[in-house]
C-alpha cells in the first residue's frame, strides 16, 4: 500500500465522531467517551494489528500520533473513500454503502483537536471488539488457488490460475469473499467461471463472477439473489500483484456461501467498455465512451467503474427510448487506489431499449502526479502504466423457472 492509500485510510478516522454517543457540539468530545467508539465502529477494521492498513488506530496515542495526517485528509475530502457526487434533486441518497461525513462530523473531530485531544474517563470506554481472522462470511466451501511467489520489485504480468470448485451439480451463491493470502502485494482479482466443458479460452475476461478490489469485497447478496455456479466448473483467477520492495508468497482462497433455495433473481456482471481508445501525450482531459443498448428489462444494483492511474473522473447515464438522458452515477474524482462498487438501496430497473453509457475522463499530463510518462500515448493494456474504459454493471434478470 503507498503513502497515499495510506493517507486515505487514515481518513476514515473522520467518520461521524458524533454517531458514536451523540456528542453534544457544546461539550468537547474525549477519546475514551466518543473517539474510541468512532474507531471501534469505522477505522480499526483495518487500521489495528493483523489489519489491512499500514498503521493502527486503536489506542489514543495511535489516534494522536496521525492527527496532521488527519487533519490533511479532512481539508481534502479524500476520505471516508466514497467519490460519488451527490444526486440532484433526489431526496435522499440511493446508495445502500454510501460514505459521507457529515458537517456535524467534521466540527465535532476539530472541537476534539483543537481541545488538546481530550482523553477523558478511561471508565467511559466501550468493551473492546474482536474481528474474525481472515473470513468476514461464514462459508460453507473454500477453493484454494496454488502458490504464486511475488517478486520484491519491478512489475509482475497478470498471473492466471485455475481453481477446482469440486461441485457436482448446480450451486447458487449468496455470498463471495475472496481472501488473499497476501494482500499487502494483491492489488485486486477478478474470478470468472470456465464452463464444465470449456478451458480459459472460452473466459473473457472481463464480466468478473467475483472480486477482489478496494472497497468491494466480500460480495453479500440479499434474500432471493444469487449467483450460479454450474456443476463441474472450475474458477479462473486473474492476479493484479503489485510488489512492495519485499517477496512474498500469495495463496489466494475464495470461500462461498451456498443458498438455501434457487434465487428469486440471478445476479450477472456486463462490461462497458471500448478498448480501442489512445489517448495523445500531454492530453489533461480525455474523454472516451462507451455504450450498450439493453435487449430486456434490467434491473441494476450496482456500479463499477474501473481505469488506472490517468482514470480521473466516470459517469454511468441511461438514455430512454423516447431520448431522455439520466445521470446514474458521477463520480467526478475518480481514485484507482479505491475499486468501489456503488450499490442502490433499491435495485434500479431499466427498461428494454434503453441506452446505458460509460464516459470516463483521463489526464495523461505532468499535472497527474500519479502518471508514469505523460510524453507517450496511452492505449488498453493490463498493466496500470496502460489504461482501461471499462465500466462494470452488476444487474439481476428474473430467473427462467
Amino acid at each position: 500500500m503507498n503513502l497515499t492509500t495510506a493517507i486515505r485510510c487514515a481518513g476514515i478516522l473522520l467518520i461521524a465522531l458524533s454517531a458514536a454517543c451523540g456528542a453534544d457540539l457544546d461539550s468537547s468530545p474525549t477519546y475514551h467517551r466518543d473517539v474510541s467508539r468512532v474507531m471501534q465502529k469505522h477505522c480499526i477494521v483495518c487500521h489495528r494489528e493483523g489489519g489491512v492498513a499500514p498503521f493502527s488506530l486503536e489506542t489514543k496515542d495511535d489516534v494522536e500520533a496521525n492527527a496532521p495526517m488527519i487533519e490533511e485528509v479532512l481539508r481534502r475530502g479524500t476520505m471516508p473513500p466514497w467519490f460519488a457526487a451527490p444526486m440532484k434533486n433526489a431526496k435522499e441518497s440511493p446508495w445502500a454503502n454510501e460514505r459521507v461525513l457529515t458537517r456535524q462530523e467534521k466540527t465535532i473531530l476539530k472541537q476534539w483537536a483543537r481541545a488538546g485531544f481530550p482523553e477523558g474517563d478511561p471508565a467511559d470506554a466501550p468493551q473492546p471488539v474482536t474481528f474474525p481472522k481472515g473470513w468476514q462470511i461464514d462459508p460453507d466451501d473454500i477453493f484454494t488457488a496454488p502458490a504464486v511467489d511475488v517478486q520484491a520489485t519491478g512489475i509482475m504480468d497478470y498471473v492466471y490460475l485455475t481453481v477446482e470448485t469440486g461441485v457436482t451439480e448446480d450451486r447458487w451463491v449468496d455470498a463471495i469473499q475472496i481472501l488473499p493470502g497476501a494482500p499487502q502485494v494483491v492489488h485486486h482479482v477478478l474470478a470468472f467461471i470456465i464452463p464444465p466443458d470449456g478451458d480459459s479460452s472460452d473466459v473473457n475476461g472481463v464480466d468478473y463472477w467475483g472480486v477482489y478490489a478496494p472497497g468491494s469485497n466480500p460480495q453479500i447478496y440479499p434474500d432471493g439473489y444469487a449467483r450460479r455456479l454450474p456443476a463441474g466448473s472450475r474458477l479462473l483467477l486473474s492476479m493484479h500483484y503489485t510488489p512492495n520492495g519485499e517477496a512474498a508468497v500469495d495463496q489466494t482462497r475464495i470461500g462461498v456461501r451456498f443458498a438455501d433455495q434457487p434465487p428469486d433473481c440471478e445476479v450477472l456482471t456486463a462490461s462497458i467498455l471500448d478498448t480501442s481508445f489512445e489517448i495523445p501525450p500531454g492530453a489533461e482531459n480525455y474523454k472516451v465512451t462507451a455504450s450498450v443498448r439493453l435487449p430486456r428489462d434490467i434491473e441494476i444494483l450496482g456500479y463499477l467503474p474501473h481505469s488506472h492511474l490517468r482514470g480521473k473522473a466516470a459517469r454511468y447515464e441511461v438514455i430512454s427510448r423516447s431520448g431522455r438522458r439520466k445521470i446514474l452515477l458521477d463520480v467526478p474524482q475518480y481514485d484507482f487506489n479505491w475499486q468501489l462498487l456503488y450499490l442502490y438501496k433499491k435495485p434500479l430497473r431499466v427498461r428494454r431499449g434503453s441506452v446505458l453509457r460509460y464516459t470516463a475522463w483521463y489526464d495523461n499530463s505532468e499535472n497527474n502526479p500519479a502518471n508514469p510518462d505523460p510524453t507517450v500515448p496511452v492505449r488498453w493494456g493490463e498493466q496500470t502504466f496502460d489504461e482501461m474504459h471499462l465500466g462494470y454493471v452488476e444487474f439481476v434478470v428474473p430467473r427462467r423457472r
